[in-house]
């Protein structure tokens, strides 16, 4: 799968600052939506922000969580229909699988991690009940809306030094794409059983770690790529840790803000 570069610095100086500011007005829009799902809110603006690189490019900031929402509808509405039927609904989701999976491998495009990501979630909180996925729908509907307008006023605040605009080049995977899909399909469903067995509404990022495992070609790619979200958690746990602490000596709204914002320029 095709995973976008680091930002250079002579490109974009102020991407930290472009995160952190992100960070800040998406967790400021927390109390004005109260929303069922805060963390939705506060995290997805952050990760569809951070994906762009060099110049803003307005298909992607509107086109990203565009094609969120309607993922997470059409899933949700497919979950709902086939949960009175149990064999329908696993073979349905394998075939979502197996339909990402070969896009990733076949030519290298984020857009069937996307998939994966969006089914298992659904599949998974689809299993506590209607109320539960449509909750979860509503949240990603949310978010998404504040990443819609969120993207473009960071970017018109902290505008990057160049005017080239990023293109993506996906590479599609060497050897068998459709037997790598079906072992993937397979293992992501099995893997899905026991997350409906198990895993609670609250622990929702168990599923997106679980699907994240498998959209990568190669043992190392994943090695790799599991080590920078380990460290991204690190870093992102001790800036949680300074907040916390902070905020217990100082219980004002501006004081988390100042310091969500800090975070991105510190970290990055």
């Amino acid at each position: 799968m095709y995973v976008t570069p680091a930002p250079r610095v002579s490109d974009d100086p102020l991407y930290a600052v472009r995160l952190g500011a992100t960070a800040m007005l998406s967790y400021a829009a927390i109390p004005l939506l109260d929303p069922a799902l805060p963390p939705i809110i506060a995290a997805l603006p952050v990760g569809l922000v951070a994906s762009q690189r060099k110049a803003f490019n307005l298909g992607k900031a509107i086109g990203g969580p565009i094609v969120m929402i309607v993922l997470v509808w059409l899933m949700t509405a497919l979950i709902e229909l086939l949960r009175p039927m149990p064999m329908v609904y696993v073979l349905v989701m394998w075939w979502t699988y197996f339909i990402g999976f070969r896009m990733i491998l076949q030519s290298g495009a984020q857009t069937g991690m996307l998939i994966i990501i969006v089914a298992v979630l659904v599949s998974v909180m689809g299993m506590n009940g209607n109320a539960t996925v449509e909750t979860l729908r509503d949240g990603f509907t949310q978010a998404s809306l504040v990443a819609l307008v969120l993207g473009p006023l960071v970017y018109a605040l902290f505008p990057p030094r160049t005017t080239e605009q990023h293109v993506d080049e996906p590479t599609p995977t060497e050897g068998g794409v459709v037997t790598g899909a079906i072992v993937r399909a397979t293992v992501l469903l099995l893997l899905s059983f026991w997350l409906y067995a198990v895993m609670q509404p609250s622990d929702m990022m168990m599923a997106v770690i679980a699907a994240m495992v498998l959209v990568f070609p190669s043992r190392r790619a994943v090695y790799f790529e599991a080590m920078q979200r380990i460290l991204a958690t690190v870093y992102g746990g001790f800036m949680a840790l300074v907040i916390l602490v902070l905020f217990t000596y100082l219980e004002y709204l501006t004081v988390v803000l100042g310091t969500i914002f800090l975070g991105g320029p510190v970290t990055g």
